[in-house]
């Protein structure tokens, strides 16, 4: 009969389309694939940018905490 088959195709980030199933969805269905930038820049909920130093300083603390709960 009628068989419909659904993929949830959301949004992803590709970090390589080599031997990745959604690179192969990209190329058959020929989907536009966009490049990030480097700047990944931060935003308050009132739409203004975070203060570079409070977010480098936040950047910091998470990933020191992330070490500290990964060591032995």
């Amino acid at each position: 009969g009628n068989k419909v088959e659904v993929a949830d195709l959301g949004g992803s980030v590709l970090t390589s389309t080599l031997g990745n199933p959604l690179g192969v969805l990209d190329r058959e269905l020929s989907y536009t694939l966009h490049t990030l930038i480097q700047q990944c820049p931060l935003y308050r909920v009132d739409g203004k940018l975070v203060d570079e130093y409070l977010d480098k300083k936040r950047v910091e603390v998470a990933y020191n905490e992330l070490l500290d709960k990964v060591r032995l």
